[in-house]
């Protein structure tokens, strides 16, 4: 995965041209291939397109740009330790390129080459916030359910109460969304989160699944569904 968001990112120009040019992508969104999006979703896009335009704004004023202003926001993370998860991301003009020149170096990606998955969790997700001031990156929703006071406090500070979290869930037994249990299932029903991860090993009964080898996949709705979604225009994004 790394490689072809390598590549996509190179093709367009990425790492080449001068990031202050006219020219050049205000806002870059990266998507994981096993992403299914359960409803409209625009926080994202709306933060990092603010973002990109405050970016914008300094560097054609020629004010100091090395500030802590978002640069990487995700759908998913953490704060202890502080993570971004690669299912869903966006970047900043100037965060694109620090990504670019932490993931897509030649001695970057040969360091996960024929390797388990764990190690592109541990170099390209989680050592990818090395790339960042403290600040620049942030997520949006927990890839786990907190498992210390702390976070708890720490996530309430950006808005998110997980406080009134169902009794199965607690510290000592931490769930991870995309496993779709009962941590999953408030996220949807309760905090409005956007995303199903298709491929993962998802415990929700609720959903309709076949068997391809040992991996599972679910249908959450029927095609005539995408019909009614409204996707933003190109020119809104």
């Amino acid at each position: 995965m790394i490689g072809l968001w390598c590549d996509a990112l190179s093709g367009s120009g990425i790492g080449i041209r001068n990031t202050t040019s006219k020219n050049s992508t205000s806002a870059t969104f990266l998507v994981n291939d096993s992403a299914f999006s359960l409803l409209r979703y625009t926080t994202m896009t709306n933060r990092i397109v603010a973002a990109a335009l405050h970016e914008i704004n300094e560097s054609s004023e020629s004010k100091n740009t090395n500030t802590s202003s978002i640069k990487l926001l995700g759908l998913n993370g953490g704060f202890e330790p502080s993570w971004i998860e690669s299912v869903y991301r966006g970047f900043t003009t100037q965060g694109i390129e620090k990504f670019f020149n932490y993931s897509c170096t030649a001695q970057s990606m040969a360091k996960c080459a024929n390797k388990r998955v764990q190690c592109v969790v541990l170099h390209h997700e989680k050592g990818l916030i090395n790339a960042y001031a403290q600040g620049e990156a942030q997520p949006i929703y927990p890839s786990y359910y907190p498992d210390s006071l702390d976070e708890l406090k720490r996530w309430r500070s950006t808005g998110l109460n997980l406080t009134k979290m169902p009794s199965e869930l607690n510290m000592s037994n931490p769930d991870q969304w995309i496993y779709g249990k009962n941590y999953y299932r408030h996220l949807i029903s309760e905090l409005g989160f956007p995303l199903l991860k298709i491929k993962a090993f998802q415990k929700d009964r609720r959903l309709e699944n076949d068997m391809i080898g040992h991996m599972k996949c679910f249908r959450m709705v029927e095609d005539s569904f995408f019909d009614s979604l409204q996707y933003p225009l190109r020119e809104d994004i």
